[in-house]
Formats: structure tokens, C-alpha cells, sequence
């Protein structure tokens, strides 16, 4: 019924002529045959239609009927399509509840649907954990121009971190002709406008771009050029793989954030999420870091004490132990204590190195030993930092004793008879001292062989000092 959804079902009377609905009344609409009245009803738009609990299907002739705004749908149907009218969500098997005309509201969750005492559900099955969003930043390598770049030139570089939401870099130095040259950075987010860049830039954190790339793009006209700029570092916002942090605030309220020892600074190196130890609370004594809480190390160490402190913190005198474990921008330098916190302090010269003499032959079993001399000329500055590198074909290394003597006399021991039959002895890049002293004079790498049999020679010496 029309005007009030009132339900009027067919029935075929029988022996009868099929009905047809008609107007027999200003507002009256019967059944009748040809012939005569069968029934008197006031009805509309009379169809083959059943309600809950009545026969669908093809052997029926019956639809279900969407009853007062409910799609009502064919339940049970076997293989002809007959079954019986239920309302949605209800069933009778589980395979009622995967009826595309069963509109139940499902849950969100993933899992196998079921039919529990006629009503249609879903078990759930384990949802996978998701990772916290955290900025993570690493060093990046050939993003930067040429020194200087050159007039009319339109250059492009590219950084891209599958995942990654926003992306921004480090520059260590920005210096283009302002208003005339540009870098532009942009994202792959069309609703936000690139960064324009121009002038003169020192260790520059950009702002961030939206997407999974940043697009660094040089343009200069025809003019006056500049040294051009040096990305240094990348920083994007991403969702970490469960259990992985980049800091504590990444962790639940009882962990901390594990970092590990990786050996490639040009890539991501996560932390893991650990239960948090007791201990030593910021300020208390400490002797070792496994004395303080998670989270704290064992700082300004002199002697065999220190204090519980900050990854950051530091003192004057502590400074190279203090801060040695931090990350900082590939740049010479060196730490400084600035009101007690870690800061890189780059070098306003860059390294100088030297080498000694090489293929020296050492003499076996002898106390006289041999000598590789590097000769500096320059004093370069006050206080370098004197990193050595060396390498000594021998075939047995536990007969050797290495030492590094400066132009003062100071003795630094780099080998004292280790390592046993071992063939040669190699080592690059080793931080050995700072050379309060001075540096200009002969530097000797000083060789000893103190048994019989087994000879050798010192192959390269090579020194490099650093600025501080």
C-alpha cells in the first residue's frame, strides 16, 4: 500500500482467469476476472513478492520484498535459486552470509565469516601490529653540485625512501647568486608548492616536502655563479617495521629505544624496542653505562668514576669520550662542550696527509729494528688530531712490536706481539692521539722483530692530521 507500506499479498484464486488491479471507486482499486468480482482490496502496483519466512525462487514465482526500507534477500537457495525470505544478517548457512544481496554490516576486521544460531559474523584473526611514524635521517652521498657550477645550467638530483610521507635534507653550504640562481625542492604531493632557494645557506636544515621524493633542481642565468650547494644529510617521516625506533618516545612507556651498531651511516640504521633496566638515575655515581638507567650513560669519566647522564651531555675536560658514539655531518672538525651538550665543530682547514718510506726491510731478531719516515714540513696547526695508517708484510706478526714515535720522542705503541702466526699486519685509518706538541718534523713508524725465523718488510706508512 502506497501511502502507508502496508504489505497486500497476491493469491491466485483457483480455476479463476489471472486478476488485473483496477479501479472500480473514486479511491477503490479491486481484483476481478474477466467475468466477475474475486476480491475486493484496495491495493497498488501488484507483484509476485514474498516476506520473512515464505518461499523465494523460480519454483515459487515469488521475489523477497523490501519491507519498510529493509532489502530483504533470498536465504538458502539451492542450486535453482529457491530458498526462503530472511532479513539481512540472518542465514542459514555461512555461504548466505557471502550473498551480495545479504547486506549485513560486516566488521572491519579480517577473518572467516560464520552463521552462528541464524545470524551471520566474522571471526577475526590477528590483526598485524603497526609500526609508530618517526623521522628517520641518515647521511646521503653525490647530491650536490659542481665548485663552482657553471652559467645557464639546469641540473636535477633525486632522493627517494619507498614509504616515506615527508622528506627534507641537511646542506652543509648553500651559496648561489641570490635572486638571479634558485634551488628548488619539491615533493610528488601536487597540493604543495616547491621551496625556492637562493643566496647563501650554512648547515641548513630545508623544509619538508610532501611524498616519497624530494627533487632538488639547480637553475642559473648567464651571469655570476657560486660554489653551489652540498647536500649532507636526509631526514623522512615514515612508519617503522614493528619493534624498530629511532628514539625512546618510539617505544611503549616501559622500553627504550636500543640503538644499533651499523656500518653504513648512508643508510637507515634503526634501534630496537627493549624492556628498560634499573639503575643509576641522571646525576648519580656511575662507573660503567651498565650502572646507569636505560637511556642514561656513564659521562665525564675521569679516573673510574663518572655521572648518569643524557646521550648528549658532556664536559670540557671528557669531551672525545663524551660525545664519541654521536652521529655528526661528514665534515672535518671536532667535538666541543657547549653548556654541557655534544657540538660538532668543523675544521676551518681540511686533513693533510703525509707518507713515510716504504718497502723498509726488517731485520729478524734484532732490538734495532727499522724505520718508515714521513717528513712534515709545515706546522698545519697546533693541535691535530693524528690518525695513522700502516701496512707490514710478515709472516708471523707475534714477533713484532709497532711503534709511532712523533718529532718530540713521545712513543705511541700501535702492536706489542699479538696475533700470533698470523701472515701481515694491516691497519687504515686509526685515530691515535691529539699532538699537543706540535706536528712539523719527522714522524717514524717504528718496527721491531724480537724472533728468529720469519722476515719481513714495512710495506706504506701514511699519516693524516686533522685540525682542531
Amino acid at each position: 500500500w502506497e501511502d502507508t507500506g502496508e504489505l497486500i499479498k497476491l493469491e491466485v484464486c483457483t480455476g479463476q482467469a489471472a486478476p488485473t488491479c483496477g479501479a472500480i471507486g473514486s479511491r477503490s482499486e479491486g481484483w476481478y476476472s474477466e467475468t466477475s468480482l474475486i476480491v475486493w482490496a484496495f491495493c497498488h502496483n501488484v507483484e509476485g513478492i514474498a516476506i520473512v519466512g515464505e518461499p523465494c525462487g523460480p519454483a515459487s514465482g515469488l521475489s523477497c520484498y523490501i519491507n519498510r526500507g529493509t532489502m530483504l534477500y533470498c536465504a538458502g537457495a539451492d542450486a535453482d535459486g529457491n530458498g526462503v525470505c530472511a532479513n539481512p544478517g540472518n542465514c542459514t548457512t555461512a555461504a548466505d552470509c557471502e550473498n551480495p544481496d545479504n547486506l549485513w554490516i560486516r566488521p572491519t576486521c579480517t577473518g572467516t565469516v560464520t552463521c552462528t544460531e541464524n545470524a551471520c559474523g566474522v571471526t577475526c584473526d590477528e590483526q598485524p601490529q603497526q609500526g609508530v611514524w618517526s623521522w628517520t635521517s641518515h647521511l646521503v652521498q653525490n647530491l650536490e653540485s659542481a665548485h663552482p657550477y657553471v652559467d645557464n645550467v639546469s641540473q636535477g638530483w633525486q632522493f627517494r625512501h619507498e614509504g616515506a610521507a615527508r622528506i627534507k635534507l641537511y646542506f652543509s653550504r648553500i651559496e648561489l647568486e641570490s635572486g638571479y640562481d634558485y634551488l628548488t625542492l619539491a615533493g610528488t604531493d601536487p597540493n604543495f608548492a616547491p621551496v625556492r632557494l637562493t643566496g647563501d645557506y650554512a648547515e641548513y636544515w630545508s623544509p619538508e616536502v610532501r611524498g616519497d621524493t624530494i627533487n632538488v633542481q639547480l637553475t642559473s642565468d648567464g651571469s655570476v655563479t657560486g660554489w653551489g650547494f652540498h647536500a649532507a644529510m636526509v631526514s623522512f617521516y615514515e612508519q617503522l617495521p614493528v619493534g624498530l625506533c629511532n628514539e625512546n618516545a618510539d617505544c611503549a612507556a616501559n622500553q627504550i629505544c636500543n640503538p644499533h651498531h651499523c656500518f653504513n651511516p648512508y643508510a637507515p640504521c634503526y634501534g630496537d624496542c627493549q624492556d628498560a633496566r634499573t639503575g643509576g638515575l641522571e646525576g648519580d655515581a656511575c662507573t660503567t653505562d651498565t650502572s646507569c638507567r636505560d637511556g642514561l650513560l656513564c659521562k665525564g669519566v675521569v679516573g673510574d668514576a663518572g655521572t648518569c647522564q643524557g646521550e648528549t651531555w658532556c664536559t670540557e675536560i671528557t669531551v672525545d669520550n663524551d660525545c664519541a658514539a654521536l652521529p655528526h655531518i661528514m665534515v672535518p672538525g671536532n667535538w666541543r662542550c657547549v653548556e654541557s651538550a655534544c657540538a660538532w665543530h668543523r675544521s676551518s682547514l681540511p686533513p693533510m696527509s703525509v707518507s713515510g718510506t716504504e718497502n723498509v726491510a726488517i731485520p729478524d731478531n734484532s732490538s734495532v729494528g727499522a724505520s718508515s719516515v714521513a717528513e712534515v714540513t709545515s706546522s698545519f696547526c697546533g693541535t691535530p688530531e693524528v690518525v695513522v695508517s700502516f701496512s707490514i708484510q710478515h709472516t708471523y706478526i707475534g714477533d713484532l712490536i709497532v711503534d709511532l714515535i712523533d718529532p718530540s720522542g713521545a712513543v705511541v705503541n700501535l702492536h706489542n706481539r699479538t696475533g700470533a702466526g698470523t701472515d701481515n699486519l694491516s691497519v687504515g685509518g686509526q685515530v691515535v692521539y691529539t699532538a699537543h706538541q706540535g706536528m712539523a718534523g719527522n714522524w717514524r713508524l717504528f718496527v721491531r722483530d724480537l724472533a728468529s725465523a720469519d722476515t719481513g718488510v714495512i710495506e706504506n706508512f701514511n699519516l693524516m692530521f686533522i685540525c682542531r
